[in-house]
């Protein structure tokens, strides 16, 4: 990355401060909180998305009108947690704090800290698969949970039931959904 942007973000306004990779300051900016300041901001940035990375801190919902806007015009935003910010200044020793200072700070930061914001290389299909490993795992889980509930419900609604039958088995299960007669499916008892 060539460059480090770090936006503060207050109610009203946001103000931006563009980094080299050097900690150069490049250019430096105050936008109304509108779309109109969005734009100005826009025409500040560089052609190349891929060549800066743009970090503001989570300020309760204030910062989501912004980082909307920029991520839907494919920019690559960060969003900080305020004690990282914090605790990054004060090993800085910086004594006043002011909106353009705080800008300064979040892309020294992102500067500082790069590497853990580096764009993830990973196999799409490998991640693909991951994501349904993740799901089918939480799916399993839940239909666990249901079939430990039903059991339960059972032995307090029919308490004889597991007497009758022996066990709590899928046919057991499938003649309760039966209104009439045995359950006789694919080999099972």
């Amino acid at each position: 990355m060539s460059f480090f942007i770090g936006v503060d973000i207050s109610k009203e306004k946001f103000d931006v401060c563009c980094i080299g990779e050097q900690g150069e300051k490049i250019f430096s900016l105050m936008c109304a909180m509108d779309r109109e300041g969005f734009e100005k901001l826009a025409l500040k940035l560089p052609m190349d998305k891929s060549s800066f990375l743009l970090g503001m801190e989570s300020t309760a919902s204030y910062h989501l009108p912004l980082f909307s806007y920029l991520t839907a015009q494919g920019y690559r935003v960060v969003i900080i947690n305020p004690l990282l910010i914090n605790n990054f200044a004060k090993r800085s020793l910086r004594k006043t704090k002011t909106d353009k200072k705080d800008a300064y700070t979040i892309a020294q930061f992102l500067m500082r800290e790069k590497e853990v914001f580096a764009p993830q290389t990973t196999d799409h299909l490998a991640t693909e698969l991951r994501d349904l490993a993740r799901r089918r795992e939480k799916l399993v889980d839940y239909v666990t949970s249901l079939k430990g509930d039903m059991k339960r419900i059972l032995s307090v609604i029919f308490p004889e039931l597991e007497h009758i039958t022996g066990i709590f088995t899928k046919c057991t299960l499938r003649l309760l959904a039966v209104p009439f007669g045995p359950c006789h499916t694919r080999g099972e008892p």
